[in-house]
């Protein structure tokens, strides 16, 4: 997925994501107790035209994204800057679907942030 960063060259960027709570049937209730999204992050590389020296680096480790945003790539002041391309992950979304899940679709969103950092 392509992230592209038009931070200030002042201000250090970090790339979060986010999932929604998951749904079957459009209630929360239906999805059951204990299932995850689990994000394994990957390496970023230039997008052609992209003449930066140092891109994002990924955040160490697979992050579970259900909930608050976690931190998935972050840059220095003078690294990161244009459009960059993260590679897909073999296995890079983890879903689990609790057992007590209702039939359906399960669905959750998951919400990709790029932005300055506080300085």
């Amino acid at each position: 997925m392509p992230v592209a960063s038009t931070s200030a060259a002042c201000a250090a960027i970090g790339a979060t994501v986010a999932a929604t709570a998951p749904t079957v049937g459009g209630t929360t209730a239906a999805a059951g107790t204990g299932g995850s999204l689990t994000l394994t992050k990957s390496t970023a590389t230039a997008v052609a035209g992209n003449s930066a020296a140092q891109g994002p680096t990924p955040s160490a480790g697979a992050t579970m994204v259900l909930g608050a945003a976690a931190s998935i790539a972050g840059a220095a002041a003078t690294d990161g800057q244009g459009a960059w391309q993260f590679a897909a992950v073999t296995g890079g979304l983890d879903v689990v679907i609790p057992g007590d899940a209702q039939a359906g679709t399960y669905l959750s969103t998951l919400t990709y942030t790029s932005a300055a950092l506080p300085v």
